[in-house]
């Protein structure tokens, strides 16, 4: 089957899809291919960096759940958008920096960690372990397991 812009003659007459001929389906000049390939390459370069990031992100995290005094917040919601995020965030972080790790052991693991601060938080006598921050922690990982899902699925393109 020929397609509409792999020739140079139907490369002048065919240029949207209602100009298209009538036997042909419209084909966007795109190489979806090569433009994975590409942004694999550049993946792979930025990892080291990338796994830089995640562990400074994490080391932020375990010195912002661990220290004495809780991080400031002017609404109750905000503490739960704290957990949250965080937890979101290293999700993503650590899909881009350790891409090979199972999607179900990144999950335990990072929720783990949350449900790790929240036990030591309840042991000092400035802080409080709170059931809405697992939940808050459990909404982060499940949200970042929903973008990685999106971004896999996204990733994996057409190539008709």
């Amino acid at each position: 089957m020929i397609r509409p812009y792999e020739n140079s003659q139907s490369l002048q007459t065919a240029k949207t899809p209602l100009q298209a001929p009538h036997n042909h389906r419209f084909h966007a000049p795109t190489d979806w291919g090569r433009m994975r390939v590409s942004f694999a390459r550049r993946w792979a370069q930025w990892r080291p960096v990338l796994k830089i990031i995640f562990f400074a992100v994490l080391l932020l995290a375990l010195y912002l759940g661990l220290r004495p005094s809780p991080t400031p917040a002017a609404y109750s919601w905000v503490s739960d958008l704290y957990h949250a995020g965080g937890l979101f965030v290293l999700m993503l972080l650590s899909y881009l920096s350790f891409p090979r790790w199972r999607w179900w052991a990144r999950g335990l693991m990072i929720f783990a960690l949350g449900v790790g601060i929240e036990y030591v938080q309840s042991f000092h006598p400035l802080r409080v372990a709170d059931w809405s921050d697992l939940g808050a922690n459990g909404a982060g990982v499940l949200s970042g397991w929903v973008v990685i899902f999106l971004f896999r699925q996204g990733s994996k393109g057409t190539d008709d």
